[in-house]
């Protein structure tokens, strides 16, 4: 399978990130190689009125994984990390999760390619080494960046494609900084240190400096650098390098995955997209601390919309379905005026399409 990555974002399993896949325009798309991590928060059972229901079948939560990701990619490629949920979800008719989800991948014939890292467990690696073998689309190996700092570290790369029992030629390499872009070497001196460079099919450098969460900002309206653009920007534009990596961000969501906190109140904000930078429309809790307390709740989300429509920023409602999706909540004068879900998702597709765009100008066609 022949493939150039160019833009890659890292997201997680939920609805709003596969919704936010789903509605790219097709010409994006074309651009846009996601990186889905399987997160174990779909193998818990919800909780209602204050009662935690029973987690549900594994094999079923898989199985409802395969047809969304189905939806929501496809037949074009995605690479998919289940790591979150190695050693935290049980054996599935005897398979490990990651198995049996890509026997369902297979079936579907999904262009799915398998993630790993040097770390993983021994049970991990074998259940990526069949899907490997069962599905032949490659393997994505994901670094993070104090591993190329190893002694050796060539020889120990080698060695570890070596096992999978495939060309270098099949294999995707992510560098990621995660949430360290800001405190790690450049991306220039990570590349030059990458042995047999031109062999791997792709080469990728990743990174994420959204904010963990939004405490740090009181309520208005924040700007934010987007460093991880800002460093791929400069490496790419003035840089002599003999290959150039694709780029991968975690787009408006925080470089390292951190479970939700139960129970927690979140702010009725926007998370937009800009040139360089995020702009933060950060509400207040969506929920009242007691009956008695008056508050704006979800109505702040219309108020944003109409700042950020007015604002001379807003790329219009026709670039991206998230666009849309902010036209039209700017227009409600009643409810529903939305929820975290359906503000993170518009938030997303946005984000995405503006990197997609940016990365085409960088890279050409």
């Amino acid at each position: 399978m022949t493939v150039r990555f160019r833009y890659v974002p890292i997201l997680r399993s939920k609805a709003g990130e596969l919704y936010a896949i789903e509605h790219l325009s097709q010409v994006d798309r074309g651009v846009i190689t996601p990186l889905i991590e399987v997160i174990p928060t779909l193998f818990t059972g919800r909780v209602v009125n204050k009662v935690k229901l029973p987690d549900p079948d594994p094999g079923k939560v898989l199985h409802g994984l395969a047809k969304k990701l189905l939806r929501s990619c496809g037949y074009d490629c995605f690479l998919l990390d289940a790591q979150h949920i190695d050693g935290r979800v049980a054996d599935v008719c005897g398979m490990h999760p990651l198995a049996y989800l890509a026997r369902y991948c297979s079936d579907f014939r999904f262009s799915m390619v398998p993630v790993t890292s040097l770390t993983r467990s021994s049970q991990f690696q074998a259940a990526v080494r069949g899907a490997v073998q069962r599905n032949p689309r490659g393997l994505c190996i994901r670094l993070r960046w104090r591993e190329l700092q190893i002694a050796d570290f060539g020889n120990l790369l080698a060695s570890f494609v070596r096992d999978f029992g495939i060309n270098r030629a099949d294999v995707d390499l992510v560098i990621d900084y995660g949430s360290e872009v800001e405190n790690a070497p450049p991306p220039m001196d990570l590349i030059a240190a990458l042995p047999f460079l031109p062999q791997w099919r792709n080469v990728v450098i990743a990174g994420g400096t959204f904010p963990k969460d939004l405490q740090e900002y009181t309520p208005g309206i924040h700007r934010r650098h987007r460093t991880e653009w800002l460093t791929w920007k400069q490496m790419v534009a003035g840089a002599n390098i003999s290959r150039v990596p694709g780029y991968s961000d975690y787009a408006v969501q925080f470089g390292e995955y951190v479970e939700p906190v139960p129970g927690s109140n979140p702010s009725a904000s926007v998370r937009y997209t800009v040139e360089d930078e995020w702009v933060i429309f950060r509400g207040e809790a969506l929920r009242r601390k007691s009956k008695d307390e008056q508050g704006p709740g979800a109505e702040q989300w219309v108020g944003h919309a109409l700042l950020l429509r007015d604002s001379g920023e807003f790329y219009g409602p026709a670039f991206s379905d998230g666009d849309g999706y902010i036209h039209q909540m700017s227009q409600k004068r009643t409810r529903p005026f939305g929820n975290p879900q359906t503000w993170i998702r518009a938030g997303l597709n946005h984000h995405m399409t503006v990197a997609a765009r940016q990365v085409s100008r960088l890279l050409g066609a």
